[in-house]
């Protein structure tokens, strides 16, 4: 509650279904512990929906497309008080898919991204 900005020594991170954007029950700490709601406000997450997350998915894939030449981008994007996604920042390298893989399984599976070598 006493942040200004998003940092990660304070932030919770919260899994969602990729395909609702329903968010999971449980959130995690810093530390990896797993709470059931906001430790400052005592908000909970069960049947909470992202919102506007068909359009945010939907204009992403847009943008995607638009950023060919980097093979993997992590889209850091807020939705603003009015509905309307504002992007933060894209990643196109150290994506941080480490939690996305320990809360929904691999991220890449069936793209054979195995059969790639490097070529430099």
């Amino acid at each position: 509650s006493n942040d200004t900005h998003v940092k990660t020594s304070s932030a919770i991170k919260i899994p969602y279904d990729i395909k609702t954007g329903k968010l999971y029950h449980k959130a995690f700490l810093p530390n990896w512990s797993a709470v059931d709601s906001l430790p400052d406000t005592s908000v909970n997450f069960s049947n909470m929906q992202l919102p506007n997350f068909e359009y945010c998915i939907s204009e992403i894939k847009k943008l995607h497309k638009s950023v060919f030449y980097i093979g993997c981008i992590g889209w850091d994007i807020t939705v603003d008080n009015n509905n309307n996604l504002r992007i933060i920042e894209l990643n196109g390298w150290h994506n941080g898919i480490r939690f996305h893989e320990m809360t929904q399984g691999p991220c890449f599976k069936g793209l054979e991204w195995e059969k790639l070598h490097k070529t430099i």
